[in-house]
């Protein structure tokens, strides 16, 4: 069984940065068995949200391109 990422977002909450993520689930042969299922957890992990930052300054950096 493969779990496929559909999409996730990062968002500042009380307790600190938040991700949350949706997922489906698939055979090896492709054959989808559960589909739009959703997580979330706290980033407790330097370097996870190292990857973070990276990822919102990526993405502020692209807004500030189409300014220009």
């Amino acid at each position: 069984m493969r779990r496929v990422i559909t999409g996730f977002n990062a968002t500042n909450a009380a307790q600190g940065q938040r991700l949350g993520f949706t997922y489906t689930e698939m055979t090896d042969s492709g054959k989808t068995t559960s589909d739009n299922n959703k997580g979330s957890m706290t980033v407790l992990s330097e370097e996870a949200q190292s990857h973070i930052d990276w990822i919102k300054k990526f993405i502020n950096d692209w807004i500030e391109e189409q300014g220009e």
